[in-house]
């Protein structure tokens, strides 16, 4: 009788619901073992949570369940399953992610997951949101982190950036957000969830290169990051990544956070994968589950045996 491999078999996709001030915070949980290894994985910019699942089971998120993780993927206020939904006049900022969303989300993963280290996942703009709560909350018990084309300042200068960023990312698209009072990613077809427009404004001021200051309160999150021992951390960037994660940038990021047991892969033929990976595909190809989710999976248990021998 033949009997499926872990990695075929159905998970568990529990939606759970988190107030917080006028918002209701969603975040999917999905697992086979609800006493496995915890894993938080956050999503970018003009995103949601479901860059790391879909409701076949497909994704990182499923991946790492079949493996035997806890894994929770929230979604932002007013993005995925959150609500209300964004709109204008619709108010709230990155300060707000950093100092309430992201706690407010990770106190419900410590209710259902006492006395858990964690691991943080990030794709994009998510890995940066994640550094700077561990900047600004130092002690968090988080054993490992993987961040897939994330950078906190786009510095290279090509012919896709010039129309891609300096045109319309801060020219026509702030432009367009200040008259509609949101940015309207949906209705722009460039991804799959609007931003607030406040949030969209300080992202936009960040990846000039301006200090990785609080826009609010001007909490320095490089300083808070280089005051502490950060957990060990793995960079993933794709060679076909032009823009939004370009792997000098993601290399900048890792010299900016400096932790000392980090590690940059680039996602590239000719560094023996199987293909070179975009932006976006690095979670979403059908490669990826026997290319490099193997390796993040490597990547946690390695740090998740160490933390257990401390």
């Amino acid at each position: 009788m033949k009997t499926s491999s872990p990695i075929e078999q159905i998970v568990h996709m529990d939606s759970l619901m988190i107030p917080l001030r006028h918002h209701r915070l969603h975040m999917k949980r999905i697992y086979q073992n609800q006493n496995g290894p915890v894993a938080f994985a956050l999503h970018g910019s003009m995103e949601n949570g479901r860059i790391f699942y879909n409701e076949k089971g497909r994704g990182l998120a499923p991946y790492l369940a079949k493996v035997g993780f806890d894994v929770f993927v929230p979604d932002l206020s007013g993005r995925g399953g959150s609500i209300p939904k964004i709109a204008k006049g619709f108010e709230t900022d990155q300060h707000h992610a950093i100092v309430e969303e992201l706690p407010a989300l990770l106190q419900e993963v410590q209710t259902l997951r006492p006395n858990w280290p964690i691991h943080f996942i990030g794709h994009s703009w998510g890995g940066v949101l994640l550094l700077s709560l561990l900047g600004r909350f130092p002690g968090l018990p988080v054993s490992s982190q993987v961040y897939f084309g994330s950078k906190r300042s786009l510095l290279v200068r090509n012919m896709e950036r010039f129309f891609k960023v300096d045109l319309f990312w801060n020219r026509l698209f702030k432009w367009y957000s200040q008259r509609k009072g949101y940015f309207p990613v949906r209705q722009l077809g460039i991804g799959a969830d609007d931003e607030p427009l406040q949030y969209y404004l300080q992202v936009v001021e960040w990846v000039r290169k301006s200090p990785w200051w609080d826009p609010v309160d001007g909490f320095d999150y490089q300083k808070g990051l280089k005051a502490q021992k950060v957990a060990p951390t793995l960079y993933l960037a794709g060679k076909s990544d032009k823009v939004l994660g370009h792997p000098e940038d993601v290399r900048r990021l890792m010299e900016e956070v400096g932790g000392e047991q980090d590690k940059f892969v680039l996602l590239s033929k000719a560094n023996g994968n199987l293909k070179d990976y975009g932006h976006v595909d690095m979670l979403t190809a059908r490669e990826c589950l026997e290319d490099h989710f193997p390796m993040v999976v490597e990547w946690l248990k390695k740090w998740e045996q160490k933390s257990e021998q401390m």
